[in-house]
């Protein structure tokens, strides 16, 4: 994450309280043990090297940061979220500079609020977060921008994710990020109430921040490299694989974005009480050649018990597998499918300012 030390500091710095001299202790703690960047003013680090009353390994980490700032400093103006270290009068808020927005928060609370700790990322499951992790990593490689990562993961752990998100604020934890499944089951579905959970409580916590998925779910992201790789292996998953591409064809109603990979779709899913759905989805299936009629003869109720499988499911397990996938082999972020590019783009740039980090301070 990347903290700045705001100027404002310096008009009073040698008039600090403690805890205002254990909060700089502690940002600079944050930068050696290379949880957080730290930027500031030379002036004012300057300063900060002047002040003996926050002892000799804060002074040689803000040294450290004098030094090598410059070497930092263009890159990280270009992430899009920092927290601003500012004097102890003004209050925490949260505000936009740009397309940068700005966590501000006094002095005097840093500790009280644990944000010279890594930021945390919250998700459903620790799956999604090593998804998520691992494509952000291809795309800071694709940028050629080599730089560490550190962050904390948080189990969200599936309808639970509103509460740890709310526990997480209220025992001070530090600042999060939560990454949300939309849910969208078309294009103007409303969040599933996962995400619809978080959303509703996330204005009354400034350090939690959210962003959702743009698609239905992590899975829908997955480029068609890593499902061709897992259909080379299995005759059913390549069946499936081949119905999901002959879907990524129709770009003006983009409805892979929307399909179940886990559980497949169902014919039952053009057969809804919304006539919108059922002409999105009808048409969808009808260009890609995927409609067919039903089998039964009794209409089923629901999609659970529809039997006319338009497209099988992947599996509960896709994440997890192309997690692995990302683990063992070379993925190069210009093999991501077009239509993927935009999102892919948005996740990793919303994700990144939170988890990057410095180099440990060694001396």
């Amino acid at each position: 994450m990347i903290i700045e030390i705001c100027d404002s500091l310096a008009l009073d710095l040698q008039n600090l309280t403690d805890e205002e001299h254990g909060a700089l202790i502690g940002l600079a703690l944050s930068r050696s043990r290379g949880y957080n960047f730290i930027l500031a003013s030379k002036s004012l680090l300057h300063a900060l090297i002047s002040l003996n009353d926050i002892g000799a390994l804060a002074i040689s980490t803000y040294r450290k940061v004098y030094s090598d700032q410059v070497q930092w400093k263009n890159l990280l103006s270009s992430f899009n979220f920092r927290v601003r270290v500012v004097s102890s009068g003004q209050q925490v808020s949260i505000h936009s500079e740009g397309s940068v927005e700005i966590l501000q928060i006094p002095l005097k609370d840093i500790l009280f609020y644990k944000l010279d700790d890594r930021a945390s990322l919250i998700a459903e499951n620790l799956t999604d977060i090593e998804f998520y992790v691992r494509i952000s990593k291809s795309y800071l490689d694709y940028r050629k921008v080599v730089i560490g990562l550190c962050y904390n993961e948080v189990n969200g752990g599936g309808h639970t994710t509103k509460d740890v998100v709310s526990s997480h604020f209220k025992n001070n934890n530090g600042v999060s990020l939560c990454i949300l499944d939309s849910d969208f089951k078309t294009p103007w579905c409303e969040y599933g109430d996962t995400a619809k959970g978080v959303i509703d409580i996330i204005p009354n916590f400034p350090f939690a921040r959210y962003i959702t998925t743009k698609s239905r779910e992590a899975e829908n992201i997955i480029p068609t490299i890593i499902l061709d790789f897992f259909a080379s292996e299995n005759k059913l998953i390549r069946q499936s694989v081949s119905k999901i591409k002959q879907l990524i064809d129709d770009h003006e109603r983009n409805p892979v974005k929307f399909i179940d990979f886990k559980k497949g779709m169902r014919l039952k899913t053009i057969k809804t009480s919304c006539q919108d759905t059922n002409k999105f989805w009808s048409d969808s299936f009808i260009k890609a050649g995927l409609l067919k009629a039903c089998n039964q003869s009794n209409d089923c109720q629901t999609i659970k018990t529809c039997k006319c499988s338009l497209i099988d499911g992947l599996g509960t397990d896709l994440l997890k597998c192309a997690v692995k996938y990302l683990e063992k082999e070379k993925f190069d972020f210009n093999d991501i499918d077009e239509y993927l590019k935009s999102e892919w783009i948005f996740l990793c740039e919303s994700i990144i300012p939170y988890i990057v980090s410095p180099p440990r301070k060694a001396s």
